[in-house]
């Protein structure tokens, strides 16, 4: 029998041969772009966030560089589980096809689990850590608080692959799964809401408890960590074999009934029907659109009934982020869902043309939605509709223009209703996330100068002409992504037959 590093082994070579072989592998030099960059772009943001820290930890009198560092973990465990959440498929996606060998299922379970641990991206977490220990924490506690630190640290991030895998699978399972990480979070926060002051204020200072105690040498919050870990690990276990066991015994599900779109006339109408159902008939593009709506109905709750999010920049951030969510969601992979009967579209000039203006003018009314959402806090007069509307239009025109660029890229079929385990769709989600933050961080950017060069006002009327020339412009740069999409088409159809689920 094989050992169980050795399986490991073996499991992470057949990955990497995998992703040699695969057939989308002549079209991964952007890849290797968007991945190099978003790196790049992952280490200067940590580093201008160690530095950032480490400056408030040593003119902060109130608290230690430890305790501000402990406080602030829950924080950025959380932005980890967001942004990998679409990074990666759930273990049981990969054990199937081992199911057949003569290996145990538990030890290629326990192989699978273990490699988000032993991943080396867990590293990138170093650019935040040792700039801010050899800043704030070595000289003035010492050698061994400071590797406290760094092993409490990264036993948490390590705790937090494992709950990203369980929620992975379940919520992939069915969306109704969300409720466990929202209850859990909203458990956790419930005792801290009848102490005075602030809740997450409250939470960070219990958190930064931990620091306190490193700093006076203790191994308690290690060994915290460490139970906290080993938790995690058999709860994934027992999750990602039920898994398994459901998916190799499951039964196909009875076609749902949908009605008939007949007010659509012509082929764009056409097309828009087909979005429409495509949506409501099939089970993963309708887990992405449910998703998406689900998210920006918390946002905007949040938003409209509690004071988080009235400072500046946090008004800027996410009133930008409601409107730009579900493009982010469901137009980073457009034509990938299309893939599944790209064969189709091809058979009649100017049909993917055609498809493409419908999914504009779609996901374009849908920003109606969040526009809706935002009203309560301008009737409150913490925002201004002015404001309101300019992030609508820019985010139609500009972002949309941004995220529509990926149907030229995209060569990715995801099925429509199974779940994909093809290895070679890693690099592209890597590029879609990339994408997603760079469509998120660049428009703040943006928008933060124009506010600190003009009044705000101006900001506002500068954004709604840019917005305004893009949606007007609309036909124009359509037919450059198709004719751009006409070059790549053998290369696009080669990558979508290779990559269907059989």
């Amino acid at each position: 029998m094989i050992s169980r590093f050795a399986l490991f082994k073996e499991i992470r070579r057949h990955k990497k041969l995998a992703n040699e072989r695969r057939v989308q592998n002549k079209g991964t030099k952007m890849a290797g772009v968007f991945n190099a960059f978003g790196i790049i772009t992952i280490i200067i943001s940590l580093l201008f966030c160690a530095i950032l820290f480490a400056f408030i930890a040593n003119t902060d009198h109130e608290l230690t560089a430890l305790q501000l560092f402990c406080g602030l973990t829950p924080m950025i465990l959380g932005f980890d589980f967001m942004t990998r959440y679409y990074l990666e498929e759930p273990p049981s996606q990969f054990v199937k096809p081992y199911l057949l060998l003569n290996v145990p299922k538990r030890s290629c379970i326990d192989a699978l689990i273990a490699e988000p641990i032993l991943d080396a991206t867990n590293l990138v977490y170093l650019a935040l850590l040792i700039p801010f220990i050899l800043m704030s924490v070595v000289f003035s506690y010492g050698m061994l608080p400071s590797c406290l630190l760094l092993i409490f640290f990264y036993l948490l991030v390590f705790a937090s692959t494992q709950f990203r895998q369980i929620c992975q699978t379940l919520t992939k399972r069915s969306q109704l799964w969300w409720c466990l990480p929202i209850g859990l979070i909203v458990l956790i926060l419930v005792p801290f809401y009848f102490q005075e002051g602030n809740v997450i204020d409250n939470f960070c200072q219990f958190c930064g408890s931990a620091g306190i105690a490193m700093q006076e040498n203790s191994i308690v919050p290690i060994l915290i960590a460490i139970a906290l870990l080993c938790l995690t690990v058999l709860a994934n276990r027992f999750v990602q074999n039920n898994e398994i066991l459901r998916e190799t015994h499951k039964t196909d599900n009875a076609p749902i009934a949908i009605p008939v779109v007949t007010a659509l006339k012509g082929s764009i109408g056409s097309y828009i029907g087909l979005e429409i159902r495509n949506i409501i008939r099939n089970k993963n593009p309708r887990q992405a659109f449910i998703s998406a709506f689900s998210f920006i109905l918390l946002l905007g709750v949040m938003i409209a009934f509690t004071d988080v999010y009235d400072q500046p920049l946090f008004a800027i951030f996410w009133c930008f982020y409601c409107y730009s969510f579900i493009g982010n969601v469901i137009l980073s992979r457009c034509m990938c869902f299309e893939g599944n009967y790209i064969e189709v579209l091809m058979t009649r000039r100017e049909n993917i043309l055609d498809m493409l203006h419908a999914k504009y003018y779609i996901y374009t009314a849908l920003l109606f939605v969040p526009f809706l959402l935002q009203l309560p806090p301008v009737i409150k007069g913490k925002w201004s509709l002015f404001m309101l509307i300019a992030y609508g239009i820019f985010t139609a025109g500009v972002i949309y223009f941004t995220l529509f660029q990926m149907a030229v890229y995209n060569n990715i079929t995801v099925p429509l209703n199974q779940k994909a385990i093809d290895l070679g769709s890693k690099d592209y989600k890597r590029v879609q996330v990339y994408m997603q933050l760079a469509v998120m961080i660049a428009p703040i950017i943006v928008i933060g100068t124009l506010q600190f060069l003009f009044d705000k006002n101006v900001c506002y009327t500068i954004l709604t002409i840019i917005g305004l020339a893009f949606i007007v412009t609309e036909p124009i740069w359509m037919r450059n992504i198709y004719k751009r999409m006409m070059k790549r088409r053998y290369q696009n159809i080669e990558g979508f037959i290779a990559s269907r689920v059989k």
